[in-house]
């Protein structure tokens, strides 16, 4: 249902994704679901910035599919689930953007990303830091010219892609080999 919402569906269900109710019960999926007597969803689609999100329903085989006055009353969610969620976004980011500038007030540089590697915000004194050669920003995605240090950095970020909210990721220094001083990032889940 990810294209058909990202083409500008409202609202997504079963009967947009099979041509029948058979070849649907032969899927997989429902027949799990079947094992708990749940059979019917609509997925309402709504965005927080540029991310698409998905608000969805189950219902039991009692209860029905979703019948297109009711696709209508969701969809209706629909603008109302993205401006909630674009609000909660940009307060999140605002917040994030008082945790790294106070992170600066105490002499440490902090860069925020989500859980893609992308780079969110950068505190005045990280930005020092990127300005080298060592460590450096490319499309929103941080480069280190220590090959060891990178690898370690990539394997985390390949851990915090699939881990859920709840997980505390546990994460050792990861040091940048430089002339001088090295470098040490230490990842503080917020």
């Amino acid at each position: 249902g990810v294209p058909l919402l990202l083409a500008g569906r409202q609202v997504v269900t079963d009967q947009d994704l099979f041509t029948s109710e058979s070849e649907m019960l032969r899927d997989p999926l429902y027949v799990h679901l079947d094992r708990y007597g749940l059979r019917w969803f609509a997925a309402v689609g709504f965005f927080a910035g540029s991310a698409l999100w998905g608000f969805l329903m189950q219902r039991t085989v009692g209860e029905g599919a979703f019948d297109e006055d009711e696709k209508v009353a969701l969809g209706q969610l629909s603008q109302r689930l993205t401006e909630t969620a674009t609000l909660s976004t940009a307060v999140g980011r605002v917040v994030l953007s008082n945790v790294t500038n106070a992170l600066g007030f105490i002499k440490r540089a902090a860069i925020a990303l989500d859980r893609f590697g992308s780079v969110l915000d950068v505190n005045p004194l990280a930005k020092t830091i990127l300005a080298g050669a060592d460590i450096r920003m490319v499309d929103q995605r941080l480069v280190m010219r220590d090959r060891r240090a990178q690898s370690i950095f990539n394997d985390f970020l390949d851990r915090m892609r699939i881990a859920t909210d709840l997980d505390a990721l546990a994460v050792a220094p990861i040091v940048i080999r430089r002339e001088g001083r090295p470098i040490v990032i230490r990842v503080l889940p917020v």
